[in-house]
């Protein structure tokens, strides 16, 4: 078992944990939103359940109990493993056509949804219009976007708390790139134009004292762009429990627009603005949320089935159109903030 006692305590085989029965946010009670789930991309060890604020004004969502913060490493231990391509049931002949003028026809059908101008906007983290300065990529992973940015004219560094991702940057791209938590490296009050987060928020214990921090580094005037799996998206509303947001034990929190804006404001942000997204993101989502919910895993890198990615696609393509009507559908909640 991943938890042995109340308080927390570990054994050797698991990660240690604690209980988690009360909302970061506003303290309510929570009440259980998924049981006994796994880890269906990585194999970390345990089984771990989700609550849900009841609390209408909140809605957050997270783990519990909660991996403690000195035993989350073992959670990552292959999440940086690189897989090889694994070829599934594309096949030769009549498959293979099927398959590449179905893709073909997909990518239309998205481009007529005025998708591509939101890509490029994503691409550059919603930066566009901001005069280049100097960048901070909290959580930067491989640089991949750090080197984007140089090319754009921005004076980048990047921090990241896994080494290894760390040790690819600098291979790769060259980039400076800080290794160690944010609020321990101690950057210089007003020190950055601009701060930019993809995908870390969920996977950080404290989110109210790491965006304190981001706040404090940040010039007057400068801006903060985070983004994160939207709890109330499409992707989490159809696939539920199978849903690959989800990602136990990583995914401490899920979020909404109406919690990123809660927790911005905490954080001593008075001027944030917050909307949804459903951009390609929804596609590789869904591909994994089949898999998972036919196979109980999902295997990163894996071309998938063409069945299964027709399926995806058509998901997608109906998500992307309920997300006119309705903006909180989107796969990715953004949050843009200025100090």
């Amino acid at each position: 078992m991943y938890i042995n006692n109340k308080d927390g305590s570990k054994d050797d085989h698991g990660i240690g944990a604690r209980l988690c029965q009360n909302c970061y946010l506003c303290e309510a009670r929570g009440k259980l939103l998924y049981q006994d789930l796994t880890d269906r991309l990585f194999g970390a060890p345990g089984k771990w359940n989700l609550m849900k604020c009841p609390n209408l004004q909140c809605g957050l969502v997270w783990l519990n109990p909660m991996p403690l913060e000195e035993e989350i490493g073992k959670a990552y231990l292959n999440y940086f493993t690189h897989h090889s391509l694994t070829e599934c049931s594309q096949g030769n002949g009549i498959k293979k056509l099927v398959w590449l003028n179905t893709w073909r026809i997909y990518r239309v059908l998205l481009r007529l949804t005025g998708i591509r101008p939101e890509r490029k906007q994503r691409e550059r983290m919603y930066l566009d219009g901001i005069s280049p300065g100097r960048l901070l990529d909290v959580g930067c992973g491989n640089g991949q976007f750090l080197a984007l940015m140089r090319n754009e004219g921005w004076d980048v560094e990047g921090q990241e708390v896994d080494s290894r991702a760390a040790e690819s940057a600098l291979k790769t791209y060259g980039k400076r790139v800080r290794v160690g938590r944010l609020e321990a490296i101690g950057y210089p009050c007003d020190n950055f134009d601009a701060v930019v987060m993809s995908h870390v928020i969920e996977h950080v214990h404290d989110p109210i004292e790491i965006l304190k921090e981001c706040r404090r580094i940040l010039k007057p005037g400068g801006t903060l762009v985070l983004v994160t799996p939207n709890a109330e998206g499409s992707g989490h509303r159809y696939f539920k429990s199978w849903y690959r947001g989800l990602e136990p034990p990583r995914h401490l929190y899920l979020f909404t627009q109406r919690t990123l804006q809660h927790i911005a404001r905490k954080a001593g942000f008075a001027n944030s603005q917050v909307r949804s997204e459903a951009l390609d993101i929804l596609y590789d989502v869904a591909i994994a949320s089949i898999d998972i919910k036919r196979d109980g895993c999902h295997v990163m890198e894996c071309i998938p089935k063409v069945n299964r990615a027709i399926e995806a696609m058509i998901f997608h393509l109906i998500a992307r159109m309920f997300s006119f009507w309705d903006k909180g559908l989107g796969e990715e909640c953004i949050l843009k903030a200025t100090k």
